[in-house]
């Protein structure tokens, strides 16, 4: 339900402001006009001369104090009806930019085929044209709309690091589209969806050492055409037992290492330890192990490359560890000693490595380059007031084709092969 540039999540809810109003209805009722006692002509004379109003005159009103009562009741009724902003802004659409590695393939196998990305925004652009657009990348580090009717060419080239799925059911709201490849599992319930659809693209899907894994549409073969292997990198002085785990983790999985500074690496490994500050003896572990040793500093929130999130704190809130997609911090000090849990050590950082590392260069999961089917629009709830609602929504459904495919395209896009990431 939405009124006045608002939308409520449990309308329902709104049923209570009765109660306040019944509240005064019921108070005004009870409230009776003075009564005159009389028991002698005398009195029948005053009454005579005086003339005061008479009873059916009188007005009943409510009692002061009820009145702050109601108005809390009316407030707390609005509160469980869970009010927000309806939409994206009067007359602005909200574009929610999927990112990740599949929107860079081409859209097709012909020669200078756009990609994905550049398709949906081609569709999206062409059927909100003269609309105003604000385009917003919920990966970003900091995700600031910038309005324009094209989407910023920045965005038209991959980021640095490599991004998961979007959370879709955090951006369902009027005003809003989804501009992806494919439709996702679960339609909207407000927002609109432009998908640009693609073909199957065969390509890299893996890379071990100097062999990689390449799907051909079909199977996976293993090739060395083109293979890079991935790269580590890491900055001495680390922690002996934690720089002799980064070479043991390293050739197990086939990954050459480099020295700092390296042109290209899929993962870095830094000691960011401030030399001028003071040495504190702390104790950490995490996962079964214990440690201790002298450390000086901390590791900062973010580096040159975006925010890092923090993975060992010391027992005193001292950042040792922060993780970023592709990098790894620490001020875990070179003569780190292992009270317990070596194993333990071990299979932790083991599995950080594992999440931060980026894939190879040229690598894309096969659930990125399989199919996405045919491209699709569905017209969801439209910015500003409600009364534009139908006519908004009757000209999305006249661009996006006949009744038919639009029910297609709710359960999933045309023609769809292999398993659908969203």
């Amino acid at each position: 339900m939405e009124s006045l540039g608002f939308e409520f999540a449990r309308p329902w809810a709104l049923v209570l402001l009765a109660l306040p109003l019944a509240l005064l209805v019921v108070a005004r009722l009870v409230d009776r006009p003075p009564a005159w006692y009389t028991g002698a002509f005398e009195l029948w004379l005053r009454v005579a001369r005086t003339r005061p109003d008479d009873a059916r005159a009188q007005k009943r009103r409510v009692p002061p104090p009820l009145w702050p009562f109601a108005l809390g009741l009316a407030c707390a009724a609005l509160a469980a009806a869970g009010p927000r902003p309806g939409g994206s802004g009067a007359g602005a659409w909200r574009v929610i930019v999927d990112r990740s590695p599949s929107m860079y393939l081409p859209a097709s196998t012909d020669a200078g085929a756009p990609t994905r990305l550049e398709r949906a925004a081609k569709l999206l652009e062409e059927l909100l044209a003269g609309s105003e657009l604000e385009w917003l990348d919920p990966g970003d580090d900091a995700p600031v709309p910038q309005r324009s009717r094209a989407m910023p060419a920045a965005w038209r080239s991959p980021p640095e690091f490599t991004r998961g799925e979007l959370d879709w059911s955090a951006h369902d709201a009027a005003g809003v589209v989804w501009l992806t490849d494919r439709f996702p599992a679960i339609a909207p319930a407000r927002a609109s969806v432009a998908a640009s659809g693609g073909v199957a693209l065969p390509g890299l899907v893996g890379v071990r050492g100097g062999t990689g894994l390449a799907w051909d549409g079909e199977r996976i073969r293993e090739t060395t055409t083109g293979v890079e292997p991935a790269c580590v990198e890491c900055a001495p002085p680390l922690a002996r037992a934690w720089s002799e785990l980064v070479l043991v983790w390293a050739r197990a999985r086939e990954l050459a290492t480099c020295a700092a500074p390296a042109a290209r690496a899929e993962l870095r490994i830094a000691f960011v330890a401030d030399a001028a500050a003071p040495a504190r003896t702390l104790a950490f572990g995490r996962d079964g192990w214990r440690a201790h040793g002298d450390v000086r500093g901390a590791v900062p929130g973010r580096d040159a490359r975006g925010p890092l999130a923090a993975w060992l704190v010391a027992e005193d809130g001292t950042v040792l560890v922060a993780v970023g997609p592709g990098r790894v911090a620490t001020v875990l000090p070179p003569d780190l000693v292992l009270d317990e849990g070596e194993e333990a050590f071990a299979v932790s950082f083991a599995r950080l490595f594992d999440a931060c590392l980026q894939p190879a260069r040229g690598v894309v999961a096969l659930a990125e380059r399989s199919a996405a089917g045919e491209a699709c629009f569905l017209a969801g709830a439209p910015p500003g007031p409600r009364r534009s609602h139908a006519r908004s929504r009757r000209a999305c459904r006249e661009r996006a084709g006949p009744r038919s495919a639009r029910a297609g395209a709710r359960r999933a896009p045309v023609d769809v092969r292999g398993p659908s990431r969203r």
